[in-house]
């Protein structure tokens, strides 16, 4: 799997185009039978995301998961509603409530929206 693919896909769903240190590793030990991926943050801005690819059978899209995963990597936290950031995996895709919390960790002095310049 093309790990660097997935994850600058993923940077780009998010809209974040600055450098950031993720690796991927495919290698690590499954720590349980529920988690299909993991993510650790350390001190020095690095963020490593463990993957267990054996486990991502059908409906597991491998985007999807990275996708959440680099959002956590990019500081956010799970949602309640649909979308990627929500905490159970159930296939949902990028939603109007994941780029609330991404505007939540990140607030813009201006925001564009269909058709509108907001405040």
């Amino acid at each position: 799997m093309n790990w660097e693919a997935l994850v600058a896909s993923a940077l780009a769903l998010w809209g974040w185009f600055a450098p950031v240190d993720i690796t991927v590793d495919a290698d690590a030990e499954r720590p349980d039978t529920s988690s299909l991926s993991i993510m650790f943050l350390y001190w020095d801005g690095r963020c490593v995301i463990q993957v267990w690819p054996e486990a991502w059978q059908p409906p597991y899209d491998p985007q999807l998961i990275i996708t959440h995963e680099v959002g956590h990597c990019l500081g956010l936290m799970h949602i309640e509603q649909p979308g990627i950031m929500n905490g159970t995996y159930e296939g949902f895709e990028f939603s109007v409530y994941d780029r609330m919390e991404w505007w939540r960790v990140h607030p813009a002095p201006y925001r564009v929206t269909i058709g509108m310049v907001s405040k």
